[in-house]
């Protein structure tokens, strides 16, 4: 298993690949304080929010706000590649206080409910694009056009 992990100010992001089985799972319950979206590349598995059972495969978003119980069981076949970017409060509040539409995914819904989103649409090269920009923000100092940047993306 290959795990990188990038820490910056007001988010991290955790990129897995597992090339050969058997796939490490977290089938314990726990939660973050952090808004969580964590992205299922290539791979099979479940996702458990609040009780409710997701299946999940290349593609599919899991959006998790702070405090939702969740745990995850991965499939033991195959390549298994996944992104998760935790975000913290201080980099979101701004956008919840403009009442920005998108940020209903986190906000305007019941914990467990609506946490799959499946995308076939998006290709895995953009996704990596956007991973790579946001590793620049780990070196990089927080002043207001980064800060703007990181909300864009």
């Amino acid at each position: 298993m290959a795990k990188t992990e990038y820490n910056a100010t007001y988010f991290r992001i955790t990129h897995t690949i597992e090339e050969t089985p058997p796939h490490p799972t977290i089938p314990y319950n726990y939660y973050d304080d952090t808004y969580c979206i964590s992205i299922l590349i290539r791979g099979e598995g479940t996702c458990s929010v609040e009780g409710n059972i997701y299946e999940i495969r290349d593609g599919d978003l899991i959006i998790l706000s702070p405090d939702e119980i969740r745990s995850f069981k991965f499939s033991n076949h195959g390549y298994h590649e996944r992104l998760s970017v935790y975000f913290s409060d201080s980099v979101l509040l701004p956008l919840f206080e403009y009442d920005l539409p998108l940020m209903n995914i986190f906000r305007n819904r019941s914990l467990g409910i609506g946490n799959k989103y499946s995308f076939k649409g998006y290709k895995t090269d953009q996704v990596m694009s956007i991973l790579d920009q946001l590793k620049e923000f780990v070196q990089k100092e927080t002043d207001p056009i980064n800060t703007a940047k990181l909300h864009t993306l």
